[in-house]
């Protein structure tokens, strides 16, 4: 049986130190999101531009399935296939939330 979304995504995203009431820093937190996606290596050398016009060479996208949030820019992510190999790695280099999927380039 094919899977629509055969691999896992994973990125982190810390939370900066604040301040309690008292004036003590609290240090902050890391918070690790796991995703189902399916990542697709750039074969054909395909160039995408960014919201200021840039063109980004990128060296795969990731389709995952809509839901709420988002990655940040340059956010390192890694994927990984169903055995648990890293098949792909980067940092976020651009981010589209659409009606159906979301979709990030590495």
């Amino acid at each position: 049986m094919v899977r629509q979304y055969p691999h896992t995504v994973s990125y982190s995203i810390s939370a900066p130190a604040v301040q309690d009431n008292n004036g003590n820093w609290v240090p902050g937190h890391v918070d690790t999101f796991e995703l189902p996606g399916r990542l697709e290596t750039n074969g054909a050398g395909r160039v995408i531009q960014s919201s200021d016009g840039k063109d980004i060479i990128y060296s795969a996208v990731v389709y995952m399935p809509f839901g709420e949030g988002r990655v940040p820019a340059n956010t390192p992510v890694t994927v990984r296939d169903e055995d648990g190999n890293v098949i792909g790695s980067g940092n976020n280099l651009l981010f589209s939330k659409g009606q159906l999927n979301r979709r990030l380039w590495l």
